[in-house]
């Protein structure tokens, strides 16, 4: 797991923080390769079977094996890290994932893919830990989970066509954060809501127009209380 794209302008940008990683397949894999990129000490935990990315070598009729087994997307979106597989159903499982865990600490932010290992579950944990939490999608891309994720606490919410500007997205939260910000705010004012018109039409906002007004007023109100 090595190799990556030449990220020169940012590279180092995030030297000496570790991210865990338990994803699989390319979302959130893939967002954190960039971090990798960026300087960041990934560790990729795998569990099970390993990661299912691992083992597709055809897409469509597109053949993406290696000579030695592997493939290509795995490769892609997997640099920059270091793995370990961990069966955590089982005491010593455990015990290797918590040291981590706790070696790692404390976290400035979780990046949470929405699918394959239960985001939602995630977000529950990361909420209970005070961990701010940002979910990234690349085929769970509704507007229903975009309300989700905010009624249930998440700070961010990347889509898989983003995914190359995740870094934007982290340091808009965290600096929200430093100045007691709502990172909503940044969030809208970086994806506007003609992209999002663009992707599901102009009535997108109608199934939950009493929550976008509530939520349009929160930040209002809050944005004349810091002025």
């Amino acid at each position: 797991m090595s190799g990556g794209a030449d990220k020169s302008n940012h590279r180092g940008l995030l030297e000496g923080i570790r991210v865990l990683e338990y994803g699989v397949f390319h979302a959130g894999p893939g967002a954190s390769a960039i971090l990798g990129d960026l300087g960041a000490e990934v560790i990729k935990i795998e569990a099970g079977m390993g990661d299912p990315e691992r083992y597709r070598v055809r897409v469509g009729n597109l053949d993406f094996s290696l000579p030695n087994g592997d493939n290509v997307i795995f490769h892609a979106s997997n640099r920059n890290k270091r793995g370990i597989y961990l069966d955590i159903e089982k005491p010593e499982g455990r015990a290797v994932f918590h040291r981590l865990v706790e070696e790692s600490e404390p976290f400035d932010l979780a990046v949470l893919d929405i699918m394959g290992v239960d985001g939602y579950k995630l977000l529950e944990i990361a909420n209970s830990k005070g961990v701010r939490a940002v979910m990234l999608t690349a085929h769970a891309f509704t507007p229903d989970n975009i309300v989700r994720s905010i009624k249930e606490g998440a700070v961010s919410y990347v889509p898989k066509d983003e995914m190359a500007h995740i870094a934007d997205f982290l340091a808009d939260v965290l600096e929200a954060g430093r100045r007691n910000e709502n990172p909503w705010d940044r969030w809208q004012k970086r994806l506007p809501s003609s992209y999002f018109e663009q992707k599901f039409g102009a009535a997108w906002k109608d199934a939950d127009k009493d929550f976008w007004d509530t939520f349009k007023a929160g930040l209002r109100a809050r944005s004349r209380s810091d002025n």
